[in-house]
């Protein structure tokens, strides 16, 4: 981290470091460099590098080179690195998500659980022409006898 900004009420820290989502090195050498855009996970790869991708779930994801799929190690990390294997014409890699995102659904029905709990804890009347499409009765007042002396 370096100190980028320094004023009386701001600190601002860049990271010198960072080197993007899908990152590579070349061969013989251990500075990652960005391979792919944040928009698009494919492009054009270095023939016997090693790609690293900070994707998460790690073992969701993988790496397809020239439609093949490219052995995956972590190194005793949680980031997948991946070994793109010497070929005479250049390769092109793509990161493909081979597993079902069941994180979106959990997320999707523990609200749908709140919302329950919610609707539960009296809220339920005041929504009752939702479900019921009428509206609560509201009593009107007795009314009041009129009396006339003859």
């Amino acid at each position: 981290m370096a100190l980028e900004l320094d004023t009386e009420s701001v600190d601002v820290f860049s990271n010198s470091l960072f080197h993007g989502i899908v990152a590579a090195t070349s061969p013989g050498s251990t500075k990652l460099m960005p391979i792919f855009s944040s928009s698009s996970f494919t492009g054009p790869l270095t023939s016997g590098s090693t790609v690293v991708a900070g994707l998460a779930p790690a073992g969701a994801f993988a790496l397809t080179v020239n439609g093949k799929a490219a052995p995956r190690t972590t190194f005793d990390t949680w980031t997948p690195f991946y070994q793109v294997a010497a070929t005479s014409t250049p390769p092109t890699g793509t990161i493909v998500l081979h597993q079902f995102p069941f994180n979106g659904l959990i997320a999707l029905f523990t609200l749908g659980l709140w919302g329950i709990v919610w609707l539960g804890f009296g809220w339920i009347h005041r929504l009752e022409w939702l479900f019921t499409g009428r509206r609560r009765r509201v009593k009107a007042p007795a009314p009041v006898e009129e009396t006339t002396d003859v």
